[in-house]
């Protein structure tokens, strides 16, 4: 079958003028939009294979995170799915603008399809490691971090004036947050296995304290305002209703994605510094204390949000 579609494209380029087959011309094009779908469907992929590689886990216990490594396991599940569902509504946003925008505009973004090609290669890699078994909680994900910020400059330089569907858009959404929402659940538990006790009366618990129980408020309002949006959003086939939404919401929607990201990442950071931390100890029951813990928040947040930081209290909140 492969080789008569082969030979069925090969009979079809004889028909077509020189020009089309040139670098950064018209075959190009299609080859962008061919990618775009492409990497949708590798995302889809990993997402769904991870999630059966790695069985949810709603409550962490001691034992998960201090004599196992199923805690690190699921951590790393819940940041590798949000990244790649950061990415893919990224990717969606593309097609769909691809799909209305001036030919010329197709044309410029043409002109990088043999750099956006190279990415490509993030995706595989993590196909790869999973089709081997090899995916395991001390990957680093920086190739797919700077993937994901390519296809976002690239989307912001030739297309952020296009339209696209606000409906499939808001599904994105939804998806990225309760995705984020495990991600900052996960970490957050594991912070408090690890946390020594405090010694103080509830009604005075440490800064930091308050900020980790602030967050865990927070997270529980996301995920219930996720529900109202799926049963607010119409389908796209849907005449009577219609979803619309204005610059600055779309701004704001992008601005609270990247802060998610943002903070998923620095409670990932800090609970890897306290898994260093918990392995210098002598006793295997002891707990680390409220001020080691900030100084490794304040560690996190220094490494996350570089020239933005302003300390967890401020950054995470």
């Amino acid at each position: 079958m492969y080789k008569i579609l082969t030979r069925h494209v090969h009979f079809l380029t004889l028909f077509l003028p020189e020009q089309f087959l040139k670098r950064d011309a018209d075959q190009d094009c299609i080859f962008v939009l061919l990618l775009i779908h492409r990497l949708i469907s590798k995302c889809d992929l990993l997402i769904n294979e991870i999630q059966k590689k790695f069985p949810r886990i709603d409550q962490l216990n001691f034992d998960d995170v201090v004599k196992s490594h199923r805690a690190e396991q699921w951590s790393f599940a819940c940041k590798l799915s949000q990244s790649l569902s950061i990415f893919q509504m990224t990717l969606r946003k593309f097609v769909k603008a691809m799909e209305v925008c001036d030919p010329d505009v197709l044309r410029h973004i043409a002109s990088t399809y043999h750099v956006l090609l190279t990415h490509e290669k993030s995706l595989d890699f993590l196909i790869d490691l999973l089709q081997k078994d090899q995916l395991h909680d001390s990957l680093s994900l920086n190739a797919l971090d700077k993937t994901i910020s390519f296809y976002k400059h690239i989307y912001k330089s030739y297309l952020s004036q296009e339209k696209f569907s606000m409906s499939n858009y808001m599904r994105d959404l939804t998806r990225v947050v309760l995705l984020s929402s495990d991600s900052l659940q996960t970490d957050i538990q594991r912070i408090q296995v690890l946390q020594k006790e405090s010694e103080q009366p509830d009604n005075d618990q440490s800064p930091f304290a308050v900020l980790v129980n602030q967050l865990i408020e927070s997270n529980e309002q996301m995920r219930a305002q996720v529900g109202k949006i799926n049963r607010l959003v119409p389908q796209d086939d849907d005449k009577n209703r219609s979803l619309t939404l204005d610059s600055n919401s779309i701004s704001s929607i992008e601005s609270a994605i990247r802060n998610l990201d943002r903070l998923t990442k620095t409670f990932h950071e800090i609970c890897s510094g306290l898994t260093t931390q918990i392995l210098l100890l002598s006793d295997a029951n002891e707990r680390i204390n409220t001020q080691d813990i900030e100084n490794i928040a304040y560690q996190a947040c220094d490494k996350v949000y570089k020239k933005e930081d302003s300390g967890p209290y401020e950054s995470l909140w």
